[in-house]
């Protein structure tokens, strides 16, 4: 106390304030630490890409899912579809990942919204946003594991975003899912509160899932996640199974004369199933 007398206005001040920087950087690490509480990987899929030859294969995603059993999975379909077992909005991918981590006992859940099938009020992307698509698309050709994960691709992603979100309202169809799936998905992590969390998504979906999670999570990126697996076969039970839904949901489909590729894409899988069974 004695110390603390002896020293001028000005020199307390400035011990108080390196004392209040030290106290808040200790806190803020615990907090963030704290806070921080699940790891998670967010894996772009590329829909009916799956099912083509020499592309990025679907046993990726399973092999992943086999040898490092994360501890829940967290799928693009909506909860209420999931619990309905309605796979009519959802990509035909999620079905087999949805049986594999059923069949392992991991846990599942939807934290997508289901598309808005009313887009007469989407507005029509600027000729800037149509290039941007373009070369995005022309950057992950082949569709590779590594190119649609890279963060070349998820860059472009951001650029592509932010032009967007500039030129379209929040109001629209495209942007009011996405923002119901970043909502969601934050939800789900913060009350499930799993340990290592896989997200499987359209890999259009990457960058602002990413966005929109990483102040709660860490984000462990896919690319590094994949050099830890151990390739194995889809499983032949899973597949049986899955061609059973999507026959169903193909006839779904067909009877409420759903969009032609929304068909084309169902299609895609059953022929994919039958090929290597």
């Amino acid at each position: 106390m004695a110390y603390f007398k002896s020293l001028k206005t000005s020199q307390v001040a400035l011990v108080i304030t390196i004392f209040s920087c030290l106290f808040a950087s200790i806190f803020w690490t615990n907090f963030k630490s704290a806070r921080l509480f699940c790891e998670v990987t967010i894996w772009g899929t590329v829909h009916s890409q799956h099912t083509q030859k020499d592309v990025y294969p679907l046993n990726i995603l399973s092999s992943a899912i086999a040898t490092l059993k994360p501890t829940a999975l967290f799928l693009e379909i909506s909860k209420k579809d999931l619990l309905a077992n309605d796979w009519s909005s959802a990509p035909p991918e999620m079905v087999l990942l949805y049986l594999q981590a059923k069949r392992l006992q991991i846990p599942v859940y939807g934290f997508s919204e289901d598309p808005d099938e009313d887009s007469t009020n989407e507005q029509e992307p600027s000729a800037q946003l149509k290039k941007l698509r373009q070369f995005l698309i022309r950057s992950i050709g082949g569709y590779s594991f590594a190119k649609v994960n890279s963060p070349e691709a998820i860059k472009t992603l951001q650029i592509y975003n932010d032009i967007r979100n500039k030129e379209i309202s929040e109001s629209s169809p495209q942007r009011r899912r996405e923002i119901a799936m970043n909502q969601n998905l934050r939800q789900l992590l913060k009350t499930q509160t799993p340990e290592r969390v896989f997200v499987f998504t359209g890999f259009t979906h990457l960058y602002h899932l990413q966005e929109a999670t990483k102040d709660i999570c860490q984000i462990k990126s896919a690319l590094d996640t994949e050099k830890s697996i151990s390739l194995v076969e889809l499983n032949k039970d899973d597949l049986t199974a899955a061609q059973k839904i999507w026959q169903k949901t193909l006839q779904n489909l067909q009877q409420e004369k759903a969009p032609e590729r929304k068909i084309k894409r169902i299609e895609s899988f059953l022929s994919f199933a039958k090929e290597i069974q």
